[in-house]
């Protein structure tokens, strides 16, 4: 009985088709996953400044900045990002106990720029760049290269900071915390 070279070159031709296909599904799929992600992400900054924003509408710029605004806020959230977890975005790996920052209004008064930063994520989310939400009330995406960094460069938010915007946020990290990402 000869062997069936067409039959196996059916199969392989069917494999192919099957690999490729799943190949596409599965960046389609991941693809899917980190716009819904960023999505969520720009939710969240967006829900955070709208929040920052009528603090300082109602009192004037806070007094507390970073984590200890954000507790503050925290205490009158809906319950946005998950019980008990309202400040903790699911993809932040840092080990972090809050995802976002705030504007370090201490040290950096607003000036009525409209574009100064209120409030941005901690990094670590996206490694292309972050999410801030700026005095008008808008969300944005910062790219690393806006930001002026590397691609190899990692993206530090706080008062350590070489980007300006960036050095002018705080999170008030604990020790174990970081916020930097590469």
């Amino acid at each position: 009985m000869p062997f069936p070279f067409r039959a196996l070159r059916r199969l392989t031709a069917y494999a192919v088709v099957v690999f490729i296909t799943l190949g596409a599904a599965w960046v389609l799929d991941t693809r899917g996953r980190d716009a819904a992600a960023r999505q969520e992400c720009r939710a969240h900054v967006r829900l955070l400044t709208d929040f920052v924003r009528a603090e300082i509408i109602r009192y004037g710029p806070p007094a507390d900045t970073g984590r200890a605004l954000l507790e503050r806020l925290d205490e009158r959230l809906p319950l946005a990002f998950g019980g008990g977890r309202r400040m903790i975005c699911e993809d932040d790996e840092n080990g972090a106990t809050c995802s976002y920052a705030t504007r370090d209004f201490t040290r950096f008064p607003l000036t009525g720029d409209r574009s100064e930063w209120l409030v941005c994520e901690r990094a670590g989310h996206h490694v292309d760049g972050l999410f801030v939400g700026l005095v008008d009330g808008s969300v944005q995406f910062v790219t690393r290269e806006e930001l002026g960094l590397d691609p190899d460069e990692p993206i530090v938010v706080g008062p350590q900071s070489t980007c300006e915007p960036l050095s002018q946020m705080t999170h008030d990290a604990v020790a174990g915390e970081t916020a930097a990402v590469r």
